[in-house]
């Protein structure tokens, strides 16, 4: 008997109500689980079986051991345990959130998983040209789906601030290169219909998931009372919207100010970056906010990271007004300290 039919009929005997069948299956479960998992059939069908009965699962062995058989097949089967979760969810529309808790509820494998979603948001350090990767079956609106999903897991805030600096930039940069490159050509990809995903909503929601996630609900209110939401999906005002976000990191003294300046900086000395302007204009809102309205609690200090880029020097110079940003051709070099206001 195949490993994937072993599985499947250990998993049957864990919904029993008899707990001698239920400790027998977590047995037999658990040594074919013991070791790495090799190429194993049926994976769609046992995580089926697992989403429709795992609210019905109420014995704590049963729990444990479902727990466990989710969160291996999630490492080993990342894209075809997203897929099928999604799958399942849109033609039931039943909405069981149980699976995504039970993987948000390992730290180690929260983080894993996480972080080889953010590598499947839009690149934001490849050229427009670039064929993307075809190693993976999840695509950025896919990734942006399942990271909504798991950034819903206020257990896992702790493990979500060690990357919360990437990922807003990476969701930040995915809505601009959207909103103003590609949004009418993505559109129309046929894959974005099988998968009936609006990407930019869907990234603008789990960029402010996000925020919610980890602490930073004022941060949210303050973008949405000036509008800044609708901006940032207006092709004609979206630098608008950007220029909020980055003004709301400021005002509200946002905890992630340094990481984040220190993520776009080292993302501005790559000359193949697509969001060039839309970096630009984040910063030269976040130094301008730092001289201006920012507050007492909004020092420079706060803002620039020296001692993580003592001497980084952008390889490209913004214009000194915003609105000049798209028409400026000649950029040369710029020492961060030009960026700082007098």
């Amino acid at each position: 008997m195949e490993r994937a039919d072993v599985i499947m009929v250990a998993l049957e005997a864990l919904i029993s109500t008899n707990l001698y069948d239920i400790h027998a299956a977590s047995k037999v479960l658990k040594m074919v689980l013991k070791y790495n998992i090799p190429e194993i059939g049926k994976v769609s069908e046992i995580i089926e079986y697992i989403y429709f009965h795992t609210n019905s699962i109420t014995e704590a062995t049963a729990q444990s051991t479902i727990r466990r058989i989710l969160y291996l097949l999630a490492q080993s089967y990342t894209d075809e345990v997203i897929l099928t979760l999604f799958k399942i969810e849109d033609e039931s529309q039943k909405g069981i959130h149980r699976p995504w808790e039970i993987l948000a509820s390992f730290p180690k494998g929260y983080e894993v998983i996480m972080e080889y979603l953010l590598q499947r948001l839009i690149p934001f350090q490849a050229k427009k040209d670039q064929e993307p990767s075809r190693t993976s079956r999840i695509s950025p609106w896919i990734a942006t789906r399942a990271i909504y999903e798991l950034l819903q897991e206020p257990s896992r805030r702790m493990e979500l601030h060690t990357f919360f600096s990437s990922l807003y930039v990476r969701l930040l940069f995915q809505v601009s290169f959207l909103v103003l490159e590609e949004s009418a050509e993505m559109l129309q990809d046929q894959q974005l219909v099988m998968e009936c995903v609006d990407p930019v909503s869907s990234t603008v929601e789990a960029l402010k998931t996000l925020m919610y996630s980890s602490g930073y609900e004022e941060l949210v209110t303050y973008v949405h009372t000036f509008g800044g939401w609708n901006l940032l999906v207006d092709p004609e005002k979206h630098y608008d919207g950007v220029t909020l976000l980055a003004r709301s990191l400021v005002v509200k003294d946002c905890w992630h100010n340094r990481p984040i300046f220190s993520f776009i900086i080292s993302i501005l000395q790559d000359m193949n970056c697509p969001n060039h302007i839309t970096a630009l204009v984040f910063l030269t809102e976040v130094t301008g906010a730092a001289g201006g309205w920012g507050g007492a609690g909004a020092s420079k200090a706060a803002i620039y990271p020296w001692s993580i880029h003592p001497a980084a020097r952008l390889t490209s110079q913004p214009p000194r007004r915003i609105e000049d940003l798209t028409n400026n051709t000649s950029l040369g070099f710029l020492e961060l300290e030009d960026l700082i206001p007098a």
